[in-house]
C-alpha cells in the first residue's frame, strides 16, 4: 500500500512539474522566429492572408514572423514538412482546402490532413464565381446548366488544376444538376481565366478577386458560397438554384499534432486578436475576398473535420482519391 501511495505521490509531483514547465513554455514562448510554411506560390489567398498577419505578430511577438513558400503537390509539400516538423510551436503551416481536404482522400500523401497537426484557426473563408465572358450567349447559371444537359458532349470550363477547389466545386454543381461538364485543367487562376478570354473553354470556375478585377471582360453567372458575396453584388449564390449548396476555399493555421496545447492556444489567440483589428479585417475583406474566421482550436478541427466528410464522395467520384 505504502509503495502504491508513493507511486501515486510521483505520478501527482510528475504531472505538477509537466504542468510548470509547459506554463513557464506559454510565458516565454516565442522567445526565437516562427516560420509560416505556405503549401503555395507567393501572391495567392494563402499567400497573402499568411503574410497579412506575420508583420502584426511579428510586432506583438517581438520576434520575425517569416512566410517560407514551399509550394508544388496542391500544397501538400508544405503540409507533409510542417507535420513531420519538431512540435515546439516553431513550424506554422498556412493551409487551404487541397492539403486539408483534398488530401484526407487522396491514396499517395504521406501524411494524416487531420490527425497530424494541431489545428489552429480558420483564418478566412472565401467562394469561387461561375463565370463566363461578356460577350458569352450565356446570362443565367440556369441557361448554362441546362445547355450542358442538351449537349451530348457538354460544355468545358477552365479550373485551377485537377483536385483545385475551383475544379471540385464544379464537380460538386454537375452532381446536384446531374449534368458532366468537362474539366479542362490550369495551372492555377491566371491560366484559366486566359483559356476563358482566349474561348477555349465555355465557362470557368474563378476567384472572386480576379472576377472583380476583370468586371468589363467576363460575367458572374454565380458564387459557390451559399449567400451573395459583397465584392459581386446581384451576382447569385448557386444555392438559389440548389439550395443547401455551399463551397467555399478557406485559409487556415495548423501546427504538428504534438505541439503543446497552451502554445497552440496562444497562437489562436493572438491571431484572433490581430483578425479583430479593423484594418485587418478590412485587407482580408477586400483584397481578398475572405470572410474572417479566427476560429478556436476546437472549432477548427471540428470545421476540417466536416469539410474532409462532406468532399469525400466528391473527390472520390471524379477519380482524384486514387492518386
Amino acid at each position: 500500500m505504502q509503495t502504491l501511495f508513493a507511486l501515486m505521490n510521483l505520478t501527482a509531483a510528475a504531472a505538477l512539474l509537466l504542468n510548470c514547465s509547459l506554463g513557464a513554455q506559454a510565458q516565454t514562448y516565442p522567445s526565437k522566429p516562427i516560420r509560416v510554411v505556405v503549401g503555395a506560390g507567393a501572391g495567392g489567398p494563402t499567400d497573402l492572408a499568411a503574410r497579412m498577419i506575420s508583420q502584426p505578430l511579428t510586432k506583438a511577438w517581438g520576434v520575425p514572423v517569416v512566410v517560407d513558400n514551399r509550394a508544388g503537390a496542391g500544397g501538400m509539400i508544405g503540409a507533409d514538412l510542417v507535420a513531420k516538423s519538431t512540435p515546439d510551436g516553431y513550424t506554422v503551416f498556412a493551409g487551404s482546402f487541397a492539403p486539408n481536404v483534398l488530401a484526407a482522400s487522396r491514396a499517395k500523401v504521406s501524411y494524416d490532413a487531420y490527425k497530424g497537426f494541431a489545428h489552429v484557426t480558420v483564418l478566412g473563408t472565401y467562394p469561387m464565381a461561375i463565370v463566363v465572358r461578356a460577350d458569352s450567349r450565356f446570362q443565367s447559371l440556369e441557361q448554362l446548366i441546362k445547355e450542358t444537359k442538351e449537349r451530348p458532349s457538354g460544355l468545358n470550363y477552365a479550373s485551377g488544376g485537377v483536385g483545385a477547389s475551383s475544379h471540385l466545386f464544379v464537380e460538386m454543381m454537375n452532381m446536384r444538376a446531374n449534368v458532366k461538364a468537362v474539366n479542362v485543367p490550369f495551372q492555377g487562376g491566371g491560366p484559366a481565366l486566359n483559356a476563358l478570354l482566349g474561348q477555349q473553354v465555355d465557362f470557368a470556375a474563378l476567384g472572386v478577386t480576379i472576377v472583380h478585377a476583370q468586371a468589363e471582360r467576363v460575367r458572374a453567372l454565380a458564387v459557390t458560397s451559399a449567400t451573395p458575396h459583397p465584392k459581386l453584388p446581384g451576382v447569385p449564390p448557386v444555392a438559389q438554384m440548389f439550395p443547401g449548396f455551399d463551397a467555399q476555399d478557406f485559409a487556415s493555421l495548423h501546427m504538428p499534432a504534438a505541439t503543446p496545447r497552451e502554445l497552440v492556444a496562444k497562437v489562436q489567440r493572438d491571431v484572433a486578436a490581430i483578425l479583430a483589428q479593423p484594418d485587418v479585417r478590412t485587407k482580408f475583406e477586400q483584397q481578398l475576398a475572405m470572410q474572417v474566421a479566427g476560429t478556436s482550436p476546437a472549432a477548427t478541427a471540428e470545421f476540417i473535420r466536416k469539410e474532409i466528410e462532406k468532399w469525400r464522395p466528391i473527390i472520390k467520384a471524379t477519380g482524384v482519391d486514387a492518386t
